[in-house]
């Protein structure tokens, strides 16, 4: 028994042996290689597992590396497909009901802090209403009929401070524009490290951007 467990060991470590070999000759190997791990196009054994993904699917390496293509794939890599992607309804924000808003975001802040952390989507659909609020505070600020500030009353009110409000609403506008966003499964703190990196690859490769539209146009 013993001695199998040796061998079984033995020949994944080989198999790990050669992937990075063939990785480290040249940057294509190392991209080529990269991107079939992230795509699970290649076998990794289970032992190696985790010290692969290390190397391969750290925010480090998509934050100074990827772009383009490369940044799709790293992205695609987190997406889970068996979750159906509705279209978001746009509403208005100079009507929206203020008192509504803000009810539905007190009472709903308590669960987006509770539940396991998987998808993304809570907090898109968080982060709409979110921006919703926003414009709606923001437009009686303007008519002079409220002076508190807007990261006061989610602090007091929502138990949310401004920073993670900030992230919240970055993501649920981002979230009308691509909701293929709210199926990947990391959280808003590594997405948001890469805000710069992501806003990069949705303006300037707009054929792969789409791949994170819904088929049919979101509503405005």
């Amino acid at each position: 028994m013993a001695l199998k467990l040796v061998k079984t060991y033995l020949e994944d470590t080989n198999t790990l042996k050669n992937i990075l070999e063939f990785a480290v000759q040249s940057e294509e190997n190392y991209k080529m290689i990269r991107c079939q791990i992230l795509h699970r196009e290649i076998y990794i054994p289970k032992v190696h597992r985790a010290c692969i993904m290390k190397i391969f699917k750290s925010r480090t390496l998509a934050k100074r590396n990827l772009v383009g293509e490369e940044f799709h794939n790293w992205l695609q890599s987190f997406l889970e497909m068996g979750e159906h992607v509705n279209p978001v309804q746009m509403i208005d924000f100079t009507t929206s009901d203020y008192i509504i808003l803000a009810g539905f975001l007190k009472n709903t802040a308590p669960i987006l802090k509770n539940q396991k952390k998987t998808l993304l989507s809570s907090e898109c659909h968080y982060g709409y209403f979110l921006e919703s609020f926003f414009q709606a505070h923001m437009d009686k600020l303007l008519r002079g009929t409220i002076n508190q500030k807007f990261s006061e009353v989610i602090k007091e009110e929502f138990d949310i401070s401004d920073r993670y409000g900030r992230q919240l609403r970055w993501l649920g506008r981002l979230w009308c524009q691509y909701p293929k966003i709210g199926n990947l499964n990391m959280s808003l703190y590594k997405l948001y490290g890469c805000k710069k990196e992501l806003e990069n690859f949705l303006n300037n490769y707009p054929t792969l951007a789409k791949n994170w539209k819904n088929e049919e146009p979101v509503e405005k």
